[in-house]
C-alpha cells in the first residue's frame, strides 16, 4: 500500500512538471542583451575571478577537516596561556611598585607596599640568622627614614619619627634575641660576630638624629633607642662570655634572648669572729680569745719551787736564774704584754698575746704560737 501511494505521487509530480515546462516554452522570448553589456560583464567577471578562487580555496577532504579540529589539550591551552600572561603582567606590576616604594617614607602612599615587601622577605629568609640579618637591615632603614623626615616640613614629622624609631627598636630586639639564641644553641660566638660593629654604627646614626630633633616625643624616643642599644650590647657581651655554661639556656629568657647566669665572681672570704665593720671601715675586734683557740695555746710548765700546778705565772714575777733544768742565760718570761697589743695594717689586723699572735686578714684567721720556754 505504501509503495502504491509513493508511485501515484511520483506520477502526479511528473505530470505537473511537464505541464510547467510546456507553459514556459509558450512564453514569448524577451529582448536579448546587447553586445556591449555582454562585454562589460565578461570583463568584470574576469577581473574578480582570481579573488573568488583564492577565497574559496581548494576543497578540503572530510578526514583532513576532522584532524584539524581542536582537541581537548588545545581547548585547555588557551585559558592557561591567558592565565600565565595575566600572572606575568601582575608580577611585573608588583615588581615595579616595590621598586618605586623602595624610597618611600612613613606617611607616603607607597610606604605600605614597602613594609609589605619587607614582611615577605622575612617569611622567605629561612634560618634564624638570616631573619636576624633582615631585622638589622630594617632597623637601619627605619633610622635612615627618620633622618630624612627630620629635614622635612611635614607637620606630623615628629610623630612619624617616633613611630619609625619604635619599629627600629622592635627589629633590634628581634635580631638580638634570634642571634643570642643561635649562639647558645650552637655554643659558638659566630652568630654574634657582626653585632658589635652594627651597634656602634646604629648608635652613631641615632645620636646624630637626636641632635636634629627638638625637645619632645621624637627626641625622647631617640634617647630610649640609645638606651636599648646599650642594653643589647651588654647582653651580647654577657652571652658571649658565658657560652657553654649550663645555666645559660633558653628556659630563662626575655625579649633580648637568654638571660645571663648570675655573677660567678669569687666572693671575699667571710671572717669568723669578725662580724660587721665599724664606722672607720675596719672590722670590729673580738673582745676575747675564741674558746676554740684557748685549748690550742700551750701552757707554761710548772716550775719547782714556785708552787701551784697552774701554768700561769703570777703577775710581775720573773724566772730565777740557775734553776735546775733551765739553761743559764735563758730568756725570762715577760712581765707584761706588749706596749701596743693591736696593730692594723694593709694585710689585716694583728693582736699580740703573751703566748703568740692572732692575725685576721683577707685570708682568714691565723694563730702563731711562740712559747718562751724551750
Amino acid at each position: 500500500m505504501v509503495a502504491g501511494k509513493f508511485s501515484a505521487g511520483s506520477g502526479n509530480r511528473h505530470r505537473v512538471e511537464a505541464e510547467l515546462v510546456n507553459r514556459l516554452r509558450q512564453l514569448p522570448v524577451g529582448e536579448l542583451p546587447d553586445e556591449r553589456f555582454k562585454a562589460e560583464l565578461r570583463s568584470q567577471l574576469v577581473a574578480i575571478a582570481p579573488r573568488i578562487v583564492a577565497e574559496a580555496g581548494p576543497e578540503e577532504h572530510p578526514a583532513a577537516a576532522r584532524e584539524r579540529r581542536p582537541g581537548r589539550l588545545t581547548v585547555l591551552r588557551r585559558p592557561l596561556v591567558a592565565f600565565a600572561g595575566a600572572t606575568m603582567a601582575l608580577a611585573l606590576l608588583l615588581s615595579l611598585a616595590v621598586w618605586m616604594a623602595g624610597g618611600a617614607l612613613p606617611g607616603q602612599s607607597l610606604y605600605g607596599i614597602k613594609r609589605a615587601s619587607e614582611n615577605f622577605q622575612l617569611s622567605v629568609a629561612g634560618s634564624d640568622t638570616g631573619k636576624a640579618a633582615k631585622y638589622l637591615k630594617f632597623a637601619t632603614s627605619r633610622v635612615n627614614e627618620s633622618s630624612k623626615l627630620a629635614n622635612s616640613t611635614d607637620p606630623n614629622a615628629a610623630a612619624l619619627i617616633a613611630s619609625a624609631l619604635r619599629s627600629a627598636d622592635t627589629d633590634t630586639r628581634d635580631a638580638v634575641r634570634l642571634l643570642d639564641s643561635a649562639a647558645v644553641s650552637q655554643v659558638s660566638a659566630d652568630p654574634l660576630a657582626k653585632l658589635p660593629s652594627w651597634f656602634s654604627q646604629q648608635r652613631a646614626r641615632i645620636a646624630t638624629l637626636a641632635t636634629q630633633l627638638p625637645a619632645g616625643t621624637a627626641r625622647n624616643q631617640a634617647t630610649s633607642s640609645l638606651v636599648l642599644l646599650q642594653r643589647a650590647a651588654v647582653r651580647v657581651g654577657q652571652v658571649k662570655a658565658q657560652l657553654g655554661n649550663p645555666c645559660l639556656s633558653q628556659v630563662h629568657a626575655d625579649n633580648l634572648g637568654p638571660l645571663p647566669c648570675a655573677s660567678n665572681a669569687p666572693k671575699p672570704p667571710s671572717l669568723p669572729g669578725l662580724p660587721g665593720s665599724g664606722t672607720s671601715g675596719l672590722p670590729s675586734l673580738p673582745t676575747g680569745l675564741p674558746s676554740s683557740l684557748s685549748s690550742t695555746l700551750p701552757t707554761s710548765p710548772s716550775l719547782p719551787g714556785l708552787g701551784g700546778s697552774s701554768g700561769a705565772l703570777p703577775s710581775g714575777s720573773a724566772l730565777p736564774t740557775g734553776l735546775p733544768g733551765l739553761p743559764s742565760g735563758g730568756p725570762g718570761l715577760p712581765t707584761g704584754g706588749p706596749s701596743s697589743p693591736v696593730s692594723v695594717g694593709t694585710s689585716g689586723t694583728s693582736i699580740g698575746l703573751p703566748g703568740g699572735t692572732i692575725s685576721a686578714g683577707p685570708g682568714g684567721i691565723s694563730v702563731s704560737v711562740s712559747p718562751t720556754l724551750p
